[in-house]
């Protein structure tokens, strides 16, 4: 290491402290902010010590070198459940109170708090710009890590999510990677409107508890996540992409556990797919339909008002398990549960909003193996 972390201080921070949520990062962590308590520098500092040649282990010593002499910034925040700590340590290249703006970049690390130390889960970038082989902007993605709780407020598993546009730069800027100077716009664009495409990976804390553990990089450098295939990777239609807030609207909002926030499509039909590839086979899956932060904006959204779990693409080609189920939903801000044999679906009809275009699922959960996956619910 080539110089020593600072640990960035700033006044909003004290008065996050004070609160338990951490308001500087609602815009970039926008399913955990609430959850998250500023730790102090003396606590921080050691944090970051102590958890260093991990994250040096899975970066590589080469990639390590650079990355620490770049993140001149280091804070730490605490995330507690009912049966477990955690720690976010946010490095950057700049105070925290800055990171929102998209001139710059961070990474985070989750750390859980054990008996004999800590042990990292996971690491994900957010602003990362990609490039051509031309050394062109290519796009630019945004990584995020949730700790999706049961609903007796125990650490379930651990998402890790990403949503991703392409991008416009200025003229002449060829800054890529984490080297990000100057904004650039926003490019992809379905119904007039920024579009963003959204994935991710789940983890049971039952399985990140194995002996064998260890973290690698996957997604090129944007995640670093449980190494081997343990994990449920979540594919998505194509999300609302908030200009501000890229993370508002993407698919880890349908299994964070909140129907405060929703995962938000942005297709030319206004229809949606979803699918956990790995979780196991499902009996019973449970909704909570539309966008179903108030009773405003979930008559001003689509809701979803067919699901199937087979269907026909544009070449008339049946797709999905040789089972047919189709669910009818109901006008009702609250968990739906029916009996459904398959780990995805498919929105075939919808009930129109009365001012957006855009069809919305609150809340997504699949009963494999005696248990709901993501969280407990009230049935």
């Amino acid at each position: 290491m080539k110089k020593n972390i600072c640990i960035g201080l700033c006044v909003i921070l004290c008065a996050a402290a004070l609160s338990g949520e951490a308001p500087e990062l609602q815009v970039v962590m926008p399913n955990s902010w609430k959850k998250l308590e500023y730790v102090a520098d003396a606590e921080a500092e050691q944090i970051v010590k102590t958890v260093q040649p991990d994250i040096t282990k899975a970066l590589g010593y080469d990639a390590a070198d650079s990355f620490f002499t770049s993140c001149t910034y280091s804070t730490v925040y605490r995330q507690a459940t009912k049966d477990a700590v955690f720690y976010r340590l946010v490095f950057s290249n700049c105070p925290v109170s800055e990171i929102a703006s998209l001139n710059h970049w961070f990474y985070q690390a989750l750390v859980r708090q054990t008996k004999k130390g800590y042990r990292l889960y996971g690491m994900a970038v957010y602003n990362y710009l990609s490039a051509t082989m031309k050394d062109e902007f290519d796009g630019v993605s945004f990584g995020a890590i949730d700790i999706v709780e049961s609903d007796g407020k125990n650490a379930k598993g651990i998402l890790f999510s990403l949503v991703g546009s392409s991008v416009t730069p200025p003229q002449n800027c060829l800054q890529t990677g984490l080297s990000v100077k100057v904004p650039y716009k926003f490019a992809y664009t379905t119904k007039k409107q920024l579009s963003g495409g959204t994935d991710a990976r789940y983890y049971l804390l039952r399985d990140l508890e194995r002996s064998d553990f260890s973290i690698e990089s996957r997604q090129f450098t944007e995640w670093y996540e449980p190494k081997g295939d343990m994990g449920i990777t979540i594919t998505a239609s194509h999300c609302l992409l908030d200009a501000r807030c890229p993370l508002k609207y993407s698919i880890q909002n349908a299994f964070d556990g909140d129907s405060a926030t929703s995962y938000v499509e942005n297709t030319d039909d206004d229809l949606m797919e979803i699918n956990c590839d790995g979780c196991g086979k499902p009996t019973r899956i449970a909704v909570i339909n539309g966008y179903a932060s108030n009773d405003k904006l979930y008559q001003e959204n689509n809701r979803i008002r067919i699901i199937k779990s087979r269907t026909r693409n544009k070449d008339g080609i049946l797709w999905g398990d040789p089972v047919d189920v189709t669910i009818q939903l109901k006008e009702m801000m609250m968990h739906q549960v029916f009996k459904y044999g398959a780990n995805y679906l498919f929105a075939t009809a919808i009930d129109n909003g009365t001012k957006y275009n855009d069809t919305c699922m609150a809340e997504l959960n699949f009963y494999v193996n005696n248990s709901w996956l993501f969280g407990d619910i009230n049935e």
